[in-house]
């Protein structure tokens, strides 16, 4: 399978309730009718039996939107019928002047727009290009007659809802609106998970349990899981009734993934099985396919547990390895006065690189294009050694240890930072020391990407043509959205691939490290946080917070990301499809030294 078509799938589990969205595409999915709105029951193996569905929440006229004029409360534009009548005045308003120019130009596109192609193009370069100035205006979209506009409006306030007390209002009175269109609603769900939202759980479990639509429920219960908010599954346990619908039923089966209690088991079991037989060919493989996609559930589950309960796996031990590079001086010297071997492999077979102690200054030089306000730069001395994975962690590797159905031990993997600290302790679990790798801190990790040099990019302060990795580039720009080419930067270059490469296929660093710039943001261990003004020591971050820092750039980043001292952060239980991560391990194997 091709990295471009690999990198589709990994949307695949965020598109399942989209899909589902109505019952025409359920059924051209999946070959059967959507299910029946009236609750059914059955004998889930000891589980209790699903309640009634409550009456559906009318939401107080104060929070609903106003109908704009001309139109019922309950007809939407989309759904009306023709009628000889003259049609109702529905112009759009003139654009708020308080919009920034170029949002303002995309909206006024957007209104403008024919095919749902271009309308969907224009929505997502408008949401991405609105600035938190732009958010009364953004509040104010809400109420906009045309639909792809209140998209925009909810999608830019979803970014800027962690930080911003109106922004967060909105998103919540969004969510809260059982009148609201289901496309509008989804941008709150949305903004939930990616945003931590956490003052949304009232309302997240009121969804859950009263509303009467299998595909809005499920995006409340994505929503809780992906907040990681404890003892959710037992109101899923509880009442969540049975629904013949495939699509729902994997949707429900992911949201479990992400909760990940035994807890989940009982109700893996009921979405999996007990289905009517069918002679279709079709259906009873997407039943298979559901099946096994519980067992799969069930493992990961169980290896996120065993990592927790620290169970050693016989004959699992890291050993030393020959160096895939030529060693430094500073590797070298420190491997001979420690006895620290200059590589070692792992118990899965991946390999990791010697990186020696010392002092870096982090951050980069006020005259650096493209830096950013928060990379003050500022000493650090990292007093202790440790290892860095020579890659960065591939699907086989994952799959280890939580399945994915993906094989390859060449294409680096997505991952959350909350799988990724949860691989890495399994990974010393099952070598029997629990303790012994972890995700690097953002000082290791930028002090091996340096690797002893003071550019931008260890190899210099330019792309060099993309030789040395795999970034946003032509090829890549040419597989986007023109309207969405224009809000971001690319490189003028060609480095072979349009989304993730195959590891290895750039030179690695002078320490022996491949793709620390490119292909793959890396998750850190750090809470993301403004650098101290002056020397530290063996930093290791703010210590609450609520993003995970992630460096390196990838291949559909931002350029100013991709350089050794360009920073990102995302929610921990969020997995953005170009992020992966790689291991340290803090210290040698055992008996090698």
């Amino acid at each position: 399978m091709s990295a471009p078509t690999r990198a589709r799938r990994d949307f695949a589990p965020g598109l399942l309730v989209l899909v589902g969205l109505a019952g025409v595409q359920l059924t051209a999915c999946t070959g059967e009718a959507p299910p029946d709105p009236a609750p059914a029951t059955e004998d889930a193996g000891g589980a209790d039996e699903a309640p009634p569905r409550r009456a559906r929440r009318r939401v107080p006229l104060a929070k609903r939107r106003d109908p704009p004029a001309g139109e019922s409360g309950t007809v939407e534009p989309s759904t009306a019928t023709e009628s000889n009548a003259e049609e109702p005045d529905r112009r759009p308003p003139p654009v708020d002047a308080a919009l920034s120019p170029r949002l303002a130009q995309l909206i006024e596109k957007l209104r403008a727009a024919k095919d749902h192609n271009t309308q969907n193009r224009l929505w997502n370069s408008a949401s991405r290009a609105a600035k938190p100035e732009d958010r009364d205006a953004l509040i104010g979209l809400l109420d906009d007659p045309d639909t792809w506009v209140r998209r925009v409006g909810i999608r830019a306030l979803g970014r800027f809802a962690s930080d911003d007390a109106r922004a967060l209002e909105a998103v919540l009175r969004v969510l809260d609106d059982d009148e609201q269109e289901r496309l509008v609603r989804y941008g709150a769900f949305s903004a939930v998970g990616e945003q931590d939202l956490r003052a949304a759980i009232p309302i997240l479990e009121r969804i859950v349990a009263e509303h009467e639509m299998d595909t809005v429920r499920i995006s409340a219960l994505n929503s809780l899981s992906a907040l990681e908010a404890d003892g959710h599954e037992e109101a899923v346990l509880a009442g969540y009734p049975k629904t013949e619908n495939l699509l729902v039923r994997r949707a429900l089966i992911e949201a479990l993934a992400r909760i990940g209690t035994k807890r989940c088991f009982a109700l893996l079991d009921r979405v999996a099985s007990g289905e009517s037989e069918t002679n279709d060919p079709r259906k009873a493989n997407a039943r298979a396919q559901l099946r096994a996609a519980a067992e799969r559930t069930k493992v990961r589950i169980e290896r996120r547990l065993e990592a927790s309960a620290g169970a050693a796996v016989a004959g699992a031990t890291a050993r030393a390895t020959a160096p895939w590079w030529t060693p430094t001086p500073e590797q070298k010297a420190f491997a001979e006065e420690s006895g620290w071997p200059l590589a070692i492999e792992s118990s899965l077979g991946m390999k990791l690189a010697l990186i020696p102690p010392g002092t870096f200054t982090m951050g980069s030089a006020p005259d650096e294009p493209d830096r950013g306000r928060d990379e003050r730069p500022h000493e650090v001395t990292l007093t202790g050694a440790f290892y860095m994975a020579a890659t960065e962690t591939t699907w086989a590797q994952l799959d280890a240890f939580l399945p994915q159905g993906e094989k390859s031990d060449r294409v680096p993997a997505s991952a959350t930072w909350t799988d990724a600290t949860s691989f890495c302790e399994w990974l010393g679990s099952r070598e029997g020391d629990p303790e012994r790798y972890r995700l690097p801190t953002e000082a290791e990790w930028e002090y091996a990407c340096r690797a002893g040099t003071t550019t931008a990019r260890w190899w210099g302060d330019g792309i060099d043509h993309g030789k040395h990795a795999n970034v946003a580039d032509r090829r890549h720009a040419k597989e986007m959205p023109a309207e969405i080419r224009a809000t971001l930067s690319f490189a003028d270059v060609d480095d072979g691939y349009p989304e993730r490469a195959p590891v290895r296929s750039y030179p690695a660093n002078p320490w022996g490290l491949f793709d620390t710039i490119g292909n793959l943001a890396e998750w850190c261990r750090d809470v993301d946080g403004p650098y101290p003004e002056g020397p530290v020591t063996d930093p290791t971050g703010p210590e609450e917070g609520k993003r995970r820092v992630i460096r390196g750039g990838s291949y559909s980043s931002e350029l100013s990301k991709s350089r050794s001292a360009g920073r990102s952060a995302f929610f921990p239980a969020s997995g953005a499809t170009p992020t992966g991560f790689r291991v340290v391990a803090v210290r040698a194997p055992d008996g090698v030294k």
